[in-house]
């Protein structure tokens, strides 16, 4: 498990934190045939990207306005595609 992910009885899984119900994970209803952690050189703590065949994840969250094909992360909560830069932020 890397950036709190892991496959798992066939489902994609990210490491979510509650401080009162401790760990837990949180499936992220992806294809973990196609799922991908994104690796970036810049980024904050909390950045984390991830891909499968049909969309774009930060953290936990569906990326929905992103174009999966020219996707791309820049680094420090930024990403862009074709019709957009993006700041995670906002």
């Amino acid at each position: 498990m890397k950036n709190g992910y892991k496959i798992e009885d066939g489902k994609v899984l990210i490491y979510q934190w509650s401080g009162e119900k401790g760990q837990t994970f949180h499936d992220l209803s992806a294809d973990p045939q196609t799922f991908q952690e994104i690796e970036v050189s810049k980024m904050y703590a909390e950045d984390v990207y991830s891909r499968d065949k049909d969309s774009i994840f930060i953290r936990d969250k569906k990326f929905v306005e992103a174009d999966l094909a020219t996707f791309e992360v820049v680094g420090y909560g930024y990403s862009k595609d074709k019709n957009a830069n993006y700041h995670e932020r906002k």
